[in-house]
């Protein structure tokens, strides 16, 4: 046969098809993700904490601090993209930013309205009113960014509105507190919650996530294609040499069962190589490494019996299907780069029932948030236990329906390649 005779098969051309239609796929879920995140925002979750004491001026109590948070609160313009939330006091947002439930915080001092009443006194020049944006770096690059930038901007607008409130105050003023007026507000941005110097910006734990990935995906597809290969159900080709085993008698169950077994501890060993040449080679900050160490080994073990479940259950497909739920689509959507709020909700709802977002956020948990449950450690805990007991739950229950219903992995033809002192399985 030539391959021209193959190229004219329309059967033969399936292949790149397939290809193009995953190409148009993978493209979809990346720059689907990242395209316009300001548009697109939604929901991006700002606090706002007023401290202001108050002042009197003239008998009269003034509140500029009370005035600025329900203006920033009120703001129907930024209401669907930023959700602002009114945060009690400085420690209950530091509490926040350190379980990651928002990405800034604008926080508005006690002395605010002294200050901005100080700037009318005509004994000298007077401080200026302060507002503070407590930023969260560890929320991730963009995420950080974004929210930053929106509290910053709340921040000036309020600034615009103190000057004219204080302008009618003051009545006539001289063209030096006229200037100042037209921004009377110093606004500075601080880390609220800090992360360590080597961090990425904030995106290292979508990278380890993916490396975590990677590490059970590979192995799993591994195990299935050695241990094929060894039970005779797989050619060795290694150059031009081609070995083909003796099909050994075993079911899919306890083909399965073998599988999951080595796929398990060489998820163990993969997890750890990841921990080991992050922290000890590339010198990766994680100041709790039995913690990292533990959901490492969690997720690769998941991933692997996830990879090698969905293999059993649906054949050679099932590698592809692995590929796509838990890194081509899994990455994108996993909020370790592109903030949740900025994705288009498809996207975003997938992200939130795949493994990826989840064990970002229990990495991000580990590494910048102490170890936190309710930064995302825990849900991370809780998805890996999900995925793990459905994996096993799909996978063994197929290769048993498969094996009661005689669907052998060889084929008659085949049979002659089975050992003589062994029972050939049934012809599937």
């Amino acid at each position: 046969m030539r391959a021209s005779a193959i190229w004219r098969r329309p059967k033969a051309w399936l292949t790149a098809v397939a290809g193009a239609l995953l190409a148009i796929i993978c493209t979809s879920a990346y720059l689907g993700a990242s395209i316009d995140p300001q548009g697109r925002l939604h929901g991006l979750p700002v606090g706002i904490v007023n401290a202001d004491t108050g002042a009197l001026a003239g008998g009269e109590r003034v509140d500029f601090g009370g005035a600025v948070r329900d203006g920033v609160l009120q703001q129907r313009a930024t209401q669907d993209r930023i959700a602002w939330q009114d945060l009690g006091t400085r420690e209950q947002a530091l509490d926040r930013l350190a379980d990651d439930d928002v990405y800034a915080v604008l926080v508005i001092p006690p002395e605010f309205s002294r200050a901005a009443l100080g700037l009318l006194a005509s004994d000298g020049p007077a401080e200026r009113p302060a507002l503070t944006v407590l930023t969260n770096p560890g929320a991730g690059g963009l995420a950080a960014s974004l929210s930053q930038n929106a509290a910053t901007a709340a921040a000036a607008d309020a600034s615009a509105e103190l000057g004219r409130r204080l302008a009618v105050r003051a009545g006539a003023p001289d063209p030096a507190l006229r200037l100042l007026l037209a921004d009377p507000v110093l606004v500075s941005a601080v880390p609220g919650h800090p992360v360590p110097a080597k961090s990425g910006g904030g995106t290292l734990p979508l990278y380890y996530t993916i490396m975590l990935l990677l590490a059970g995906l590979l192995p799993a597809i591994m195990v299935t294609t050695g241990l094929d290969v060894a039970l005779g159900f797989l050619p060795m080709e290694v150059g031009p040499k081609r070995v083909l085993q003796l099909i050994a008698p075993i079911s899919r169950t306890q083909t399965l069962l073998a599988k999951t077994g080595i796929g398990a501890g060489a998820a163990v060993l993969s997890g750890t190589a990841v921990l080991a040449t992050a922290t000890l080679l590339l010198d990766m900050p994680a100041s709790h490494p039995f913690q990292l160490w533990l959901l490492s080994i969690g997720t690769t073990i998941t991933i692997a019996t996830f990879t090698l479940c969905l293999v059993a259950a649906l054949g050679t497909p099932g590698q592809l299907l692995a590929l796509l739920l838990v890194t081509l689509f899994g990455a994108p959507t996993s909020g370790g780069a592109m903030p949740v709020e900025a994705m288009p909700p498809a996207l975003a709802a997938l992200g939130s029932v795949l493994p990826a977002r989840h064990v970002v956020d229990g990495v991000r948990a580990v590494l910048f948030f102490d170890a936190r449950g309710a930064a995302g450690l825990t849900s991370a805990w809780v998805t890996l236990g999900c995925y793990l007991l459905l994996s096993l739950a799909v996978g063994f229950g197929a290769s048993r329906r498969y094996d009661r219903r005689g669907h052998a992995r060889v084929h008659r033809h085949e049979l002659a390649r089975t050992p003589a002192q062994a029972p050939a399985p049934a012809a599937g």
